[in-house]
């Protein structure tokens, strides 16, 4: 057989980029790889890369569904990919 490489990342929707910047890195140990904006940032130190993506609460979640983004408990804001 072939050897075949798979690899993914994760993108999180968050409503508060830095203080999540600040949890990943201060309690997971991950640091910051790249910053592509203020509202996107590259996570890196663990086996995939995190991009963080800021997104208001209330902002559609995609352009095909009518559900808005929400933050409580059961929506799930990770994707990946």
């Amino acid at each position: 057989g072939q050897n075949r490489v798979v690899s993914f990342l994760s993108n999180i929707d968050v409503p508060d980029i830095e203080r999540v910047v600040s949890f990943y890195t201060e309690a997971l140990g991950l640091q910051v790889g790249r910053r592509f904006d203020s509202a996107f940032v590259e996570l890196v130190g663990g086996p995939v890369p995190v991009y963080l993506l800021q997104a208001d609460p209330g902002s559609p979640a995609a352009a095909t569904l009518t559900i808005p983004r929400d933050y409580t408990r059961h929506w799930c804001p990770v994707h990946l990919d």
